[in-house]
């Protein structure tokens, strides 16, 4: 598992997308940050 810390996971789920990146859920918000979980092979 690789953590990323990101003031912007929005902009960066956005940017990864368009390079060609898998991810398997939405954008999970909870009180202290945000989480995304992407396919890595």
């Amino acid at each position: 598992m690789i953590n990323y810390r990101d003031e912007n996971i929005k902009f960066l789920v956005e940017e990864s997308e368009k390079e060609g990146v898998t991810m398997l859920d939405a954008i999970e918000s909870f009180d202290y940050w945000e989480i995304c979980l992407y396919l890595g092979y």
